[in-house]
């Protein structure tokens, strides 16, 4: 009977029904696609490793890639947030914002969980500018560059040494600070949705809190997002 090749196409005799290939050389190559058929599915179906199949692993580079972008998205938020705290007057130019952003970056590049990293950087600022406050006479701010400079012992590397207080105080006191982590949610939240009617909703917990100091910090970051740094 007459039948097409299913590797070269061309039309052969074959003796039986079964016959799919015009030779030898075609059946073999036949049975290689068969097994490498069976390969791929298989390591789809198993979990992700390093001996994942290309599929899987450009799954991987797609998640570093969303990331990547969350990174450049949350440096943005955070200059923003920083600004609004420690220098509102200053206006930065375009090439001065690119500099500061670059030096804020490296604050996220071990971070596996963005917006973590990012509640936790917000939480280390308003710690850090209490603390410029307890004793002004003896304390100023950096400036930008200095501040963000991950290698500068005054700057915000530096202040997880305040973080790990705040947490060691939680230990027996599960509420202390709380305002201050509110206060990092709120600024997630807003920067991501830009909900104003979240702004009535955080104003009753701060209120409730007795905390004006950071009801008026987050109300001078949403007004620094939402109308002069657009």
């Amino acid at each position: 009977m007459e039948k097409f090749c299913e590797i070269c196409g061309r039309r052969f005799n074959a003796q039986t029904e079964s016959v799919r290939c015009c030779k030898q050389s075609c059946s073999s190559k036949l049975g290689w696609l068969n097994a490498r058929s069976k390969n791929v599915k298989k390591e789809q179906d198993q979990p992700q490793s390093e001996n994942a199949s290309p599929l899987s692993r450009l799954k991987i580079i797609k998640g570093d890639l969303l990331n990547s972008i969350k990174r450049v998205t949350r440096t943005k938020d955070l200059l923003n947030f920083s600004q609004s705290i420690f220098w509102p007057d200053l206006d930065f130019s375009e090439e001065k914002e690119l500099e500061l952003q670059l030096l804020i970056a490296n604050h996220f590049s071990e971070s596996k969980d963005v917006d973590k990293t990012f509640r936790e950087l917000v939480e280390r600022t308003v710690l850090a500018k209490r603390w410029f406050e307890e004793e002004a006479t003896y304390r100023s701010v950096p400036s930008p560059e200095q501040w963000f400079d991950i290698d500068r012992i005054s700057g915000l590397y530096f202040t997880h040494r305040l973080y790990g207080k705040m947490l060691t105080q939680r230990n027996t006191i599960p509420s202390y600070q709380l305002g201050i982590t509110i206060l990092s949610e709120a600024i997630l939240k807003y920067c991501e949705q830009k909900n104003v009617l979240d702004i009535y909703a955080y104003r009753v917990q701060f209120i409730r809190l007795n905390r004006m100091d950071l009801l008026q910090y987050y109300f001078n970051a949403v007004m620094h997002i939402q109308f002069i740094n657009l």
